[in-house]
């Protein structure tokens, strides 16, 4: 039987070793925080918060033991305080916007005798407790509240003081864009719950100044990109012009003492209060029309009882955790990666809930204290409010190996939500059908303004077509870092690891529209026997910096688009036909036909794989990525896989391999770093590099928070911004990779293979997910596997046991026994 909030109690999950579930499923602090904190450009921050959340709504919650003013106008007094958040409020730009603080004091206060804070990942709880009593706070897993219990040490009672406080101004304020100075109209008080109840929110305003310092983020992009015909058409694709979010609190037991202060007071001193707060993030024609539903929505919230409510929310925690683990023991290094897997793959879930995705650069934690200004404050993040693919599309793909299936499909569902804009897109700027997108961009699919360049009304004949942007870091790049052929290799992973027919029926015409767009764009397969892809560049590193594009100075066929292609078309032949049309079919087995062969060429007497087909010619490197072995990740072309099967799909992988651990050019070198969104790491995984995989992973996993910040899954700002979302997530995913990957030999045959790069002196306890519906768990102790379930039975044969890999000297693998 789960237990209340306020006695919580460690969530009871079938254990297949003697590992202990509170190694990695809390995160404790046995002393309070010192607020405020100061992040790496010295900005005001919250240190402590932990963060909890249902994957629309989040919260981190926090004691402030001294009390402290960042301006005259927001003090955080001594308490414990919880910081609501959600992945849907967004301002007028798309900039995440932060909903405010619900403050609560107790008399006697809580002090600091006896401290702890935990944070119970296995139920994602927040309990605060002193020698006074304990504060517990959850966001409910099932709908859009928060809960806040307070409950004294049974030997006394306790008054409780509430206050809500807006992190914004009182006045219209500017605050942080990337190339923009968007405004924002201020929040707003309500009662829309009664009397007893204080509703705090903001709405966007049609005056808000969002992208290019203009009001409208949709129609001014639509203008400046050359789509201003369609604007029209595309109005339903504004998903932030009246979108109003906020929340409700309210608690019984308590009466609102001040309402444009936002205070509430107990009425009488007691041992109990609970406190429930609803959050909404909604478009409506008006304030009012909000305001009744979040009411509504409160009332229900209120009238369903707490007990109810938990055991809700602890079924769909249970379920998370008992979906798939990777405990990995041994020494405290060893244990951190136990850890470190644990809560990232947490964090990914209390976000990862609705159509927006996980943002890249901070999250939803960034945590930073007003006051709001354009270079620091609650909404300030490097890099702005777009969407940036390179570093966004890193969560999603430890997703499926760990069964959080529901948390995968939010990625697809964000670029179907764009799709109608971008084949409006590509008919109107290069006359063919398909779609395509590059690596930055807005949430309803348009280039990010601040790449864009010269608005389409300005360029001339002699000016690139109003269908490209003029940033030279991605302008040609719609396939490697573009993200729509990543994206498909991750939808055909879905539909090969869940065989879900309605899901692949759902977002197929992303992978449709994909394909259909390289079929035309460099031309028509269908009359052309022999596709040359250019212009083009390779990511964001091998250019084509200088215009017009020519063959001395751009790239042609780049690796990671001709090895995309590959995998795709060869995937996309394999659907059942029940899905596919024999026409889509026809043009996939064309655009396959007319692909070159992904690029190779000879260094120093070796074959290395190349970053383009031209290369060397016309390098004009730019960035530290590494472009050539895309062909390993993301689109799994080049394999330990690969490299065991016979036939079409077999693969030599000394190239790949020769460029990750041996050559000197500097592309190869890049994927020997190993911070962010470096993905080095992965392709040791996947070409079966145990050392270094092992190394890398592990130096990932014992990465010192972010500066300023105390939860350990919140990793620095490397390339994007803090907390970082990609540098773990890599983590995790390589992780996985090596101990259980693809065997990529098609829907037919849907193998795996167990300890791909698995060292032998890593003891392991696992559950994860391989392709066609297949469970995998087991148990490896002392380089010996020790036990093995493989679900259903009739796969077993489909699971290939490799061995492990001596990490500590050159004397090779230790066979099993």
């Amino acid at each position: 039987m789960a237990a209340l909030p306020g006695v919580v109690i460690v969530l009871s999950i079938h254990l297949l070793t003697c590992v202990a579930l509170g190694d990695w499923s809390s995160v404790a602090f046995d002393t309070p925080s010192v607020e405020p904190g100061k992040n790496l450009n010295d900005a005001a921050i919250i240190s402590g918060g932990m963060p909890i959340g249902n994957g629309e709504t989040a919260a981190l919650v926090f004691p402030v033991t001294k009390s402290f003013n960042t301006t005259p106008d927001f003090e955080m007094r001594e308490g414990v305080h919880i910081w609501l958040l959600m992945s849907t409020a967004m301002a007028s730009d798309m900039a995440p916007m932060q909903l405010g603080v619900v403050s609560i004091e107790t008399t006697p206060p809580m002090g600091v005798r006896d401290f702890k804070q935990v944070l119970h990942m296995s139920n994602a709880t927040v309990e605060i407790s002193t020698s006074v009593g304990k504060v517990v706070v959850w966001v409910d897993a099932m709908t859009n509240r928060v809960i806040a219990r307070v409950r004294s040490n049974g030997k006394i009672k306790l008054d409780v003081k509430a206050s809500v406080q807006s992190l914004h101004p009182k006045q219209r304020f500017v605050y942080a864009g990337r190339c923009s100075s968007p405004s924002s109209a201020p929040d707003s008080w309500s009662s829309p719950a009664g009397a007893d109840s204080i509703g705090l929110s903001h709405r966007n305003m049609d005056e808000d100044i969002a992208l290019l310092n203009k009001p409208g983020a949709l129609n001014a992009t639509l203008l400046q990109q050359g789509l201003q015909r369609f604007v029209d058409e595309l109005q339903s694709s504004d998903r932030w012009r009246g979108r109003q979010f906020g929340f409700v609190l309210s608690a019984e037991g308590l009466a609102v003492s001040n309402r444009h202060h936002g205070q509430m007071m107990s009425v009488s001193a007691r041992d109990t209060f609970d406190f429930v707060i609803t959050t909404m993030s909604a478009q409506t024609q008006n304030s009012a029309e909000w305001e009744r539903q979040i009411g509504k929505l409160h009332l229900a919230h209120k009238s369903s009882s707490v007990s109810h409510a938990w055991l809700g929310h602890h079924g769909f925690w249970q379920q998370f955790w008992n979906q798939s683990h990777v405990w990995v023991t041994g020494d405290t290094k060893l244990s951190a990666l136990t850890e470190r897997y644990a809560q990232t793959r947490y964090v990914q879930a209390i976000q990862a809930g609705t159509w927006v995705p996980i943002k890249f650069n901070g999250m939803l934690f960034t945590a930073q204290l007003p006051p709001e200004t354009t270079k620091s404050g609650p909404s300030y993040r490097q890099w702005g409010s777009c969407n940036w693919w390179q570093n966004t599309r890193l969560a999603y793909w430890n997703m499926l190996a760990s069964a959080d299936f529901r948390q995968m499909r939010t990625i697809f569902d964000y670029y179907l939500q764009q799709i109608d804009f971008l084949k409006i897109r590509t008919k109107a700027a290069f006359n063919h059908s398909g779609i395509y997108v590059t690596e930055t961009g807005t949430l309803f699919g348009a280039y990010d303004p601040c790449d864009y360049g010269k608005a389409a009304a300005d360029r001339t004949a002699a000016d690139l077509n109003f269908g490209y942007q003029e940033s030279p870091w991605i302008r040609f790049d719609f396939g490697g870092d573009g993200g729509l052929p990543e994206l498909c290799v991750m939808l055909l992973d879905y539909y090969m690891y869940t065989l879900d027919g309605p899901a692949l029926a759902q977002y197929l015409p992303l992978l449709v529209g994909t394909l259909e767009f390289f079929s035309h764009h460099y031309g028509d397969v269908a009359t052309s026997k022999s596709l040359k892809i250019f212009p083009t560049q390779a990511l964001e590193t091998y250019q084509c910096p200088t215009l017009p594009a020519t063959l001395e100075n751009c790239p042609v066929n780049d690796h990671p688009t001709v090895a995309a292609l590959h995998v795709l078309t060869e995937r996309a032949l394999e659907l059942p036909t029940s899905y596919t049309t024999p026409a889509q079919r026809a043009q996939w087995a064309a655009l396959k036909e007319a692909l070159p062969p992904v690029p190779l060429v000879t260094e120093h007497g070796a074959t290395v794989v190349s970053p383009y087909e031209t290369y060397p010619a016309a390098q004009h490197i730019s960035n530290v990525e590494a472009p050539e072995l895309y062909s390993t990740h993301p689109f799994r072309y080049y394999t330990l896989a690969r490299s065991r099967l016979a036939g079409s799909r077999k693969r030599d992988i000394r190239p790949s391999i020769h460029c990750l651990e041996v050559s000197n050019r500097t592309t190869c070198k890049n994927a020997r770093s190993n911070q962010g969104w470096n993905q080095g790491l992965l392709n040791a995984a996947l070409l079966g590099r145990t050392k270094m995989a092992a190394q890398m992973t592990l130096d990932r996993a014992i990465t010192a928070p972010a500066k300023g910040y105390r939860f350990p899954g919140f990793a620095p700002h490397m390339q994007d911004y803090e907390p970082s979302e990609d540098h773990l997530a890599n983590m995790n995913t390589a992780l996985q990779l090596m101990l259980l990957s693809p065997g990529d030999d098609g829907l037919s045959s849907g193998s795996a293979l167990l300890f791909p790069a698995w060292p032998c002196e890593w003891d392991v306890d696992f559950q994860l997910m391989a392709p066609l519906n297949t469970q995998v768990s087991g148990r490896f102790v002392h380089g010996k596997l020790v036990s093995l379930s493989v679900q259903p039975e009739s796969r077993k044969s489909a699971i290939v046991v490799l061995p492990c890999k001596n990490i500590t000297d050159n004397n090779g693998g230790v066979m099993f026994v």
